[in-house]
């Protein structure tokens, strides 16, 4: 009895043995991860790194990781937590896209992309951070970032983002294409900021800002292009106008671009036909785009002015053509529209433009 007691424990602790090996190549670093290879996603409303999430248990030939919240799309609601003693993921030569969702983070933005995802880093392309408690953005926080293609930090409670927070994802050749900033608390956004991804950003979104919203763009650098920018959101905040020193920087007038949406901001807040001098140079920059156009070109920006009852959105569709491609219509650049050119002539007594200061 004695023998045959022995044969089934040591064949019971290597049938457990099994299992945790088992186990541990399904990569289940927490009991709601699953794994579809080469994919990992854990969705759980108490999710704890490090001690309730076994960092080593992340397989090895992983290519994408998402750490999920139920209720993360609540802004404010943060079901998982990561903790400063957490410890970093291993090595993983094909993981390029991390998603974390609805953390509250002890450290903010730098010990997550310094400290968490230090080993992988320089091979990430794709950091999606939604719904969690950043505040700040600065130049450490994605420094050895150097594949990353695309950045999404909505969602958060992001208010600062520093002039320099790109520097180094320009700092050899720029391939970053795609920055989503949106539903965030920012209220005023250093334009320059982009300056060091000039030449690879196609997608810029600031749509949606929470709290007090987007009230304020600047440029504090010498003028640079977003030659490639194709898609612009600024639609849903407190802007009052769009600065010329951001107006110059979007010259791609040989690109099938848009929408640059700017809808939703209190543009001419008492003039629905936006008839106010705080969009002089919003106007000059529509046809100077259209006289500078080459090629194939089709630039469409929509616009609010007015507000409450009396707000009236716009779009307008700038081709070389001259027409809008939807309707065949002469587009609005071209036509002497009140809608386009609202502002009143030069004064024919004093030959004064009445935009400009007395």
């Amino acid at each position: 009895m004695t023998a045959v007691h022995s044969v089934t424990g040591l064949c019971l602790a290597v049938l457990i043995c099994q299992v945790s090996l088992n186990q541990a190549a399904s990569g289940r670093p927490h009991s709601s991860c699953r794994y579809y290879s080469p994919d990992l996603e854990c969705t759980e409303s108490n999710l704890e790194i490090p001690t309730k999430f076994d960092v080593s248990q992340i397989p090895t030939d992983i290519r994408t990781i998402r750490l999920n919240c139920p209720n993360s799309h609540h802004a404010g609601v943060y079901c998982n937590t990561l903790k400063r003693n957490a410890q970093p993921f291993p090595g993983r030569a094909q993981l390029h896209s991390v998603a974390l969702y609805g953390f509250q983070l002890d450290d903010g933005a730098k010990f997550l992309t310094t400290a968490l995802l230090g080993n992988v880093k320089q091979q990430i392309d794709i950091l999606d951070i939604r719904y969690s408690k950043f505040t700040k953005l600065d130049a450490e926080s994605f420094r050895g970032f150097s594949a990353l293609k695309t950045l999404i930090i909505e969602g958060n409670d992001l208010v600062d983002i520093a002039a320099d927070t790109f520097q180094f994802l320009g700092a050899r050749s720029p391939i970053l294409s795609d920055i989503s900033l949106g539903s965030n608390r920012i209220v005023s956004f250093d334009w320059s900021a982009l300056k060091p991804v000039a030449d690879s950003l196609k997608d810029l979104i600031l749509s949606n800002q929470r709290g007090s919203g987007l009230q304020t763009l600047s440029r504090s650098s010498s003028s640079f292009s977003l030659k490639k920018l194709d898609t612009l959101g600024l639609n849903n905040n407190k802007l009052k106008t769009v600065p010329k020193t951001v107006l110059e920087t979007l010259n791609n007038y040989a690109l099938y671009s848009g929408p640059y949406s700017f809808k939703g901001n209190p543009f001419c807040p008492a003039d629905p036909n936006c008839g106010c001098c705080e969009l002089k140079d919003f106007f000059a920059w529509v046809r100077e785009s259209e006289k500078n156009a080459k090629g194939d070109m089709r630039l469409m920006v929509d616009y609010t002015c007015g507000s409450g009852a009396t707000a009236k959105q716009h779009l307008l569709t700038v081709t070389t053509a001259g027409f809008d491609l939807t309707t065949g219509k002469p587009n609005y650049i071209n036509g002497e529209t009140a809608e386009f050119n609202p502002f009143p002539s030069k004064n024919p007594n004093t030959g004064r433009d009445p935009c400009e200061a007395a």
